[in-house]
């Protein structure tokens, strides 16, 4: 399912509409409105993925792309003027790290697949050795 997620629209009838219209022809399945999401009692965190949000912004392969980036330290600051953690995916330690000082509150440091399979090399050495 394909999300578009809205920020800002502040009443401003034109930009929504023109928003829409764009959306339309991405074919999304659900749009919502950040503000709106986020300041719903049962929304406790939000999460960006930004391989996801490279490859949807036509920067496929490239999560550290400057407009990325810059797209994530602003949902930081909106996130954190509400009073809302979000988190991010940041499978390398600088990358964390540069994301934990952006503003992000929590991060997912690794997939389950790779972790998985980390600790199945782990097992297939320690019995290869038997």
């Amino acid at each position: 399912m394909r999300y578009l997620i809205l920020a800002d629209i502040h009443s401003n009838l034109e930009a929504l509409e023109a928003c829409l219209r764009d959306a339309a022809a991405r074919h999304y399945d659900r749009v919502l409105v950040l503000g709106d999401v986020v300041g719903q009692p049962g929304c406790r965190a939000l999460f960006v993925g930004p391989s996801d949000l490279a490859a949807d912004w036509g920067h496929l392969g490239e999560p550290r792309h400057p407009e990325v980036q810059a797209a994530i330290a602003d949902a930081c600051a909106r996130c954190a003027r509400l009073g809302k953690p979000l988190g991010t995916f940041a499978p390398i330690a600088d990358e964390a790290r540069r994301y934990l000082e952006m503003g992000v509150r929590f991060a997912a440091v690794g997939a389950d697949a790779v972790v998985l399979r980390r600790g199945m090399d782990a097992l297939r050495e320690i019995f290869r050795r038997l």
